[in-house]
């Protein structure tokens, strides 16, 4: 059997998440319908991250098994060809029988973007969180500076998260004017756009998002920013922010060991 590993992005607008569910199209779904049409063989799709109904992906990775003989380069061309407009398949290569898209990752990088200016953007509506207000940059600043490193971050895990595990090490974490070095296409709108940016091996269901909402009231003046201190030391998603709109949330990259790379 053949590991195929595949590199896409995709707006998420019209979709339900990533993963495959009983009712509404997912990203998984419509690539497991691309490639078993391709390989004539039923194809089960693997993604490193399992990104929420609305949210989008500049970097994802997937995998599949197949028995199909069919060349790479037939299955990129056909795959981009066969697959709605909003998804994109960047690459695919053949991977080591061991490697696993989700299971190998060795760091998750994810950006939140929020517009902050007194009018909404036409063009970017549904890659953006729309934020009229002034917001205190040096007050969200200090806030993510306390997520930095090794914290229990159940007080930003959503309800339905099933994960054991709360304590999370977080291995890079800013928030700044403008889109740095990301790809994206509102990077015109230039320090009218504040980037959250967070780098992790995993994320609890809905973090990324919580801990969004929290930074707004923060920059809003509502709270401290010691409160996120204080939300990690204490844990109780009672008392953190509410969950920002799945829209403005993007999967960046996903990092493996040097053998996958």
């Amino acid at each position: 059997m053949r590991n195929i590993r595949i590199d896409i992005e995709y707006d998420g607008t019209n979709y339900f998440g990533f993963q495959r569910q009983k009712k509404g199209t997912t990203v998984q779904s419509a690539l497991e319908e691309t490639f078993t049409e391709l390989c004539q063989e039923p194809i089960t799709i693997f993604g490193a991250g399992r990104t929420d109904s609305g949210v989008h992906a500049l970097g994802q990775v997937c995998h599949f098994k197949t028995s199909s003989g069919l060349a790479i380069e037939r299955l990129f061309k056909g795959s981009n060809k066969l697959l709605p407009k909003d998804i994109a398949i960047l690459s695919l290569r053949e991977m080591p029988e061991r490697f696993h898209a989700r299971h190998s990752a060795k760091k998750r990088a994810y950006a939140y973007f929020v517009l902050n200016r007194p009018s909404p953007s036409a063009l970017f509506r549904n890659f953006l969180t729309w934020a009229p207000y002034a917001l205190d940059d040096q007050g969200m600043t200090e806030a993510c500076e306390f997520l930095q490193g090794h914290h229990d971050f159940s007080s930003f895990a959503g309800a339905k998260s099933s994960q054991p595990r709360t304590s999370i090490t977080v291995n890079k974490v800013k928030c700044f004017r403008g889109t740095g070095s990301l790809n994206v296409p509102f990077s015109t709108l230039g320090e009218d756009c504040i980037t959250f940016y967070i780098e992790a091996q995993s994320f609890l269901y809905n973090m990324v998002r919580i801990l969004m909402g929290t930074l707004l009231e923060i920059g809003q003046k509502k709270r401290p920013s010691s409160d996120m201190k204080k939300l990690l030391g204490h844990p109780d998603r009672k008392k953190a922010g509410p969950t920002a709109p799945s829209k403005g949330l993007f999967l960046v990259s996903v990092e493996y060991p040097q053998e996958f790379q």
